[in-house]
């Protein structure tokens, strides 16, 4: 069992030193995720972040990708002022079937939706895998007052009462459905799934949700999907890449932005070829539908074709998205002109031609607004709103996409809400942004990430001995014994990505490498308890063991390396021991081997 396990330490480190290579390029069907609705007990941070774990275990099955349905996003704009949908549409759809009309008429291929709930039951245990709700008049002031069994609850004992026998438990309950878009109910499909928190601190609520979320999924994927076949994500190409490109790989070009279309635009506007302009800037429009600059431009080009009436829609959309006063008003002078010019009458009121911009946004965003949003969030984040914190990190990213900062906030922020993957995105934005930053903002930023890691990674190294114990009490089903590992599992492949994305200083490197370990080797006991659940095969079993507790040595030990408690064997005296300071030197031939302290 040793060389199984030095075997995979060897995997796992040449894993986390190597740069994945890209993956198929073919495009997943997307789902559109709607917020998630708050049930009972449930508070608008864990419907947040219940709508968010979705989409993100949504895209960990490699079969679909998914976007959260946003309400100011360029595209739901553009259906607006195209009338395919309305403003109170958007507004206020409540029901299954308009959330999947929405989705229909965006586009999308799926639609989905979540209920997240909380409830705080004292119950007690009946059986083996039956848990009783104490009424109230059993000294219990909320819960269910019938008194039947409540089969669907999972989790572990309640912590007994002297007089009653009963406990307090927190279920947080996940309903959530899905839907092919334009199917009829045979492509609609809907799973309930609960979990029990450990305590009823907002991180137990969420992790409880994280299990029940992911074992939604899952149970979602295995009927929804199985047509689709697994598409994993194309690596990023950020310029550091160690294949070059060859001769017979060019570079693949980057689509035209607006402004590109816009330029185009105007060229064929000063050559003379109108249809060809009016067809540039519809495709400026699609690029950047809320740009009110390019549409003023394109409302001239219609009027001097002698297209009045689109000219006239066109000024009409400008006037809605908040174009400049006195750009609006000169455009609007020079097509009445065009119009007199048409009729034979010309205007005495035309004024002389102002060139609009449009490589200009639509509204100055100059650095004091991203400051500004950054303060927003980091008062948000202080009064212990992180979710609305990374949504002002977000506007800061937006608005000033050069100010390292924001990016900085925005990783650490999902860090803590334990949002691996998300993270990840934010901290390979911020290496593109700030390439060589200074060592002690490494060493900073490092610390606050690594915290959040080491918070969550030992949560879930709980959450995985307590579904064991649950397991073999009886207190829980395989079934939901199998889909617990496997939320764990995907979990830990976003962690593992977060991991490899960060920026380590070179003192921390050793510790940095025992947890990627540490993250490798529980994702190896989850992989062989899955095989287990799967086929019974007493090997995986005791796999799984040896690897988890590998993983927990590992994570202690990269904690040990950066206390400097770490006991080594001195070269003169084999049996003498020493304490490894922090002026050892990185890489030294003779790097002392990590012992685990009594």
């Amino acid at each position: 069992m040793k060389q199984v396990v030095s075997g995979l330490v060897i995997f796992v480190i040449s894993l986390g030193l190597s740069i994945q290579c890209s993956g198929a390029r073919e495009s997943r069907p997307i789902v559109l995720v709607f917020e998630t609705a708050r049930g009972e007990g449930a508070d608008k941070n864990l419907s947040a972040a219940t709508t968010r774990a979705i989409r993100d275990y949504l895209r960990e099955t490699q079969r679909v990708e998914a976007t959260i349905f946003d309400r100011e996003s360029p595209t739901v704009l553009r259906a607006i002022m195209e009338r395919m949908l309305t403003p109170d549409k958007v507004a206020s759809y409540a029901s299954q079937e308009e959330r999947i009309e929405v989705a229909r008429i965006l586009g999308f291929q799926y639609a989905a939706g979540a209920e997240v709930s909380v409830k705080n039951l004292r119950v007690k245990p009946i059986g083996p895998s039956l848990l009783e709700v104490v009424p109230p008049d059993k000294k219990s002031e909320s819960g269910d007052a019938s008194g039947k069994p409540s089969e669907g609850i999972t989790g572990s004992e309640p912590r007994e009462d002297a007089e009653t026998g009963a406990g307090q438990a927190a279920i947080v309950e996940v309903k959530l459905w899905v839907a092919r878009v334009g199917g009829g109910k045979r492509n609609t499909w809907e799973v309930v799934k609960s979990s029990q928190a450990v305590g009823t601190r907002a991180l137990d609520l969420q992790n409880a949700m994280h299990s029940a979320a992911s074992a939604a999924v899952i149970g979602i994927a295995r009927v929804a999907f199985t047509e689709l076949p697994p598409r994993p994500q194309p690596t990023p190409v950020t310029g550091t890449e160690s294949t070059a490109i060859t001769p017979d790989q060019p570079p693949i070009a980057s689509k035209p932005s607006a402004a590109d279309y816009a330029a185009r635009a105007e060229e064929s506007l000063e050559s003379g070829n109108l249809a060809l302009a009016i067809e540039q800037f519809k495709r400026a429009i699609d690029a950047d539908p809320t740009n009110p600059a390019i549409r003023l431009r394109l409302a001239e080009a219609y009027a001097r074709k002698a297209m009045f009436k689109e000219a006239d829609d066109e000024l009409a959309r400008a006037r809605m998205l908040g174009a400049d006063t006195k750009l609006l008003a000169e455009a609007e002078q020079r097509i009445e002109k065009l119009k007199s010019a048409q009729s034979g009458v010309i205007s005495e009121n035309a004024q002389p031609e102002t060139r609009i911009s449009l490589t200009a946004p639509k509204t100055p965003r100059v650095t004091s607004s991203a400051v500004a949003k950054m303060i927003e969030g980091d008062k948000l984040w202080r009064d212990g709103k992180p979710d609305e914190a990374a949504e002002a990190y977000r506007e800061a990213t937006k608005l000033d996409p050069k100010d390292w900062r924001a990016y900085e906030r925005l990783a650490i922020v999902n860090a803590s809400m334990s949002l691996f993957g998300e993270s990840r995105k934010a901290l390979e934005q911020l290496a593109s942004v700030q390439a060589d930053p200074p060592s002690d903002i490494i060493a900073n930023r490092y610390d606050l990430l690594k915290g959040y890691f080491d918070t969550y990674f030992n949560s879930l190294i709980r959450q995985y001995e307590i579904a064991a114990a649950d397991f073999e009490k009886k207190i829980i089903t395989r079934e939901s014994y199998y889909n617990t590992v496997k939320g764990i599992a995907l979990r830990l492949q976003s962690m593992a990505s977060f991991l490899n994305a960060m920026q380590v200083p070179p003192l921390k490197k050793p510790a940095h490498l025992r947890r990627i370990l540490a993250c490798g080797l529980m994702a190896q006991a989850a992989a062989n308890l899955l095989d287990y659940l799967e086929t019974n095969s007493s090997t995986s079993k005791t796999n799984a063991e040896v690897f988890a507790s590998q993983a927990k040595i590992e994570i202690q030990g990269a904690a040990k390396l950066e206390e400097n408690k770490i006991v080594i064997e001195t070269s003169e005296d084999k049996s003498s021991t020493a304490t490894k300071g922090s002026g050892t030197p990185e890489g030294s031939a003779e790097a002392p081997t990590p012992q685990e302290q009594p």
